[in-house]
Formats: C-alpha cells, sequence, structure tokens
C-alpha cells in the first residue's frame, strides 16, 4: 500500500481520525492538568578553616581555602545520608535532595538542590538541609576532638527565595499520551478501512459470479465497455450522412421524371 492510497483510506474513514484526534486532545489536556511541574530550589554553602589553621597575623579565611575541598567532599556525602533528609523524603514521596560538592567551582562550597511536586515542600525541605549541614560537620569534628580554633566553619551563601519550574515531566507525559491516541486512532482508521474495502470487493465478485461473469474478468469488461462507448461516439454523425444521400437520390429521381415529362 501506497502514501497515497493510505491517505485515501483516511480521508474515507475521516470520522475515525476525528474522535481520534479529539480523544488525544482531552487526554494531552488531562495529562498536563494532573501531573504538576517539578518545583526546584538550591542553596551553596561555603566551608571555611579555623583561625588556628591560619598563619600567624593572617584573619582572612578567605585567603586559604585551598586545602578544604576534600573536607567538602566528606561533609556533602555526610550531610546527603542523614536521619533528616532520609525523613523529608519519606514524608513527601517523590521529593529528591542532593547535596554534592559544586562542580562549577574550585572551592569548598556545598550545592544542594531540592526537586519536589509543590513550592511549600521544596522551601521547607531546602531550609531543614542548610540547617542541618552544619550540625553534621559539628558532629564530625567532635568525634575526633578538634580544638575551636581548629574546627571547620559553614557559612550559607545563597538560597533560593523563588522556585525553578521544571516542565520535563510533564511536556514527556502529555507528548507521550497525546501521539499515542493519534497513531492508536489513525492505525484503526486503516485496518476499519481494509475491512470495508475487502468486504466491498467480496460483494462485488458475488453479483459478478451470480451473472455468470469471472470476476477476474468484470473489471476488464467495464473498460472494454467504456471503450466501446468512446469509440462508438464519433460514430453519431452516420445517420445524419444517410439522410443527405437519400434526399439526393430522390430529387434526381424527380429530374429524371420531369424530363421524361417534357419530351412526351
Amino acid at each position: 500500500m501506497t502514501l497515497s492510497e493510505t491517505l485515501r483510506g483516511l480521508l474515507r474513514r475521516w470520522y475515525v481520525v476525528l474522535v481520534g484526534l479529539l480523544l488525544a486532545g482531552v487526554a494531552g489536556y488531562g495529562t498536563w492538568t494532573h501531573i504538576s511541574p517539578t518545583y526546584v530550589r538550591s542553596a551553596s554553602q561555603l566551608l571555611l578553616p579555623g583561625t588556628g589553621s591560619l598563619p600567624p597575623g593572617e584573619n582572612n579565611p578567605y585567603l586559604y581555602l585551598g586545602g578544604l575541598v576534600q573536607a567538602t567532599e566528606v561533609v556533602a556525602r555526610v550531610a546527603a545520608s542523614n536521619d533528616a533528609v532520609s525523613a523529608i523524603v519519606d514524608e513527601h514521596p517523590g521529593t529528591q535532595i542532593t547535596v554534592v560538592r559544586d562542580p562549577s567551582t574550585s572551592g569548598p562550597v556545598i550545592l544542594i538542590t531540592v526537586m519536589a511536586n509543590s513550592d511549600q515542600v521544596a522551601a521547607d525541605a531546602i531550609d531543614k538541609v542548610v540547617a542541618q549541614t552544619p550540625v553534621e560537620l559539628a558532629r564530625l569534628q567532635d568525634t575526633k576532638s578538634i580544638q575551636a580554633k581548629n574546627r571547620i566553619s559553614v557559612r550559607t551563601l545563597t538560597v533560593d527565595q523563588q522556585p525553578t519550574l521544571e516542565q520535563r515531566k510533564r511536556l514527556v507525559a502529555t507528548g507521550g499520551a497525546t501521539a499515542g491516541i493519534v497513531a492508536v486512532s489513525l492505525l484503526l482508521a486503516s485496518l476499519l478501512d481494509g475491512l470495508l474495502m475487502r468486504r466491498r470487493r467480496k460483494v462485488g465478485n458475488s453479483s459478478a459470479s451470480d451473472r455468470g461473469v469471472d470476476p477476474g474478468e468484470q473489471t476488464a469488461s467495464a473498460d472494454d465497455l467504456d471503450g466501446a462507448r468512446s469509440i462508438a461516439s464519433p460514430a453519431e454523425g452516420e445517420p445524419l450522412k444517410a439522410a443527405d444521400a437519400d434526399d439526393e437520390s430522390e430529387a434526381q429521381q424527380a429530374k429524371v421524371l420531369e424530363s421524361a415529362t417534357r419530351r412526351r
């Protein structure tokens, strides 16, 4: 079956295609409204060295951040696996929380990202994780009995006050539902057209068999009949020519009779 034949079949079963398009639109709208967007909030925190780790007479910790990169990896891993994060995820299914070292910078920066189904959940989760990071860092240093002057501290740099909407999940679900129903409707229309056309041919062949005509020659006979009609069309003027010939013959006979009468 060629593309043109398929298109003609779909045009013949336009009502099936129309119903399928309407259902696809309804399904797409329902999917879009049913699936909420994902709300994303992020925060960043910086690790600072203790005053005891600075050279004598130096009081600017921002100049000595290079040695804290490995500590940032450890703190991020511990903060991501603490009970507070697990409790948030269990309380709000579908919430995703990631705590990693910020790959966009070479400094000891912790990047916290929360993805939730509502903005309120995202805001609460980001605040809890930000507050939990210093607690986990202090617990790690307590286990090693580190002196206060040598302890690493945490300073919050940024916290999103407005969420970022992530629509990818909605778009994928809506597009999948719409495209699936459209594809099914086109397939059903093609199958229905094929079944109906096959049934019509079967009925035509049965009628031809009842009349004693070979079904395989029925189409050829019809073509021959059309050809005969087209050939016979130019001969419609022949009766006019025959009538003109009869008139001329009668005129000649009249002239002969008139000439014979004059001689007598």
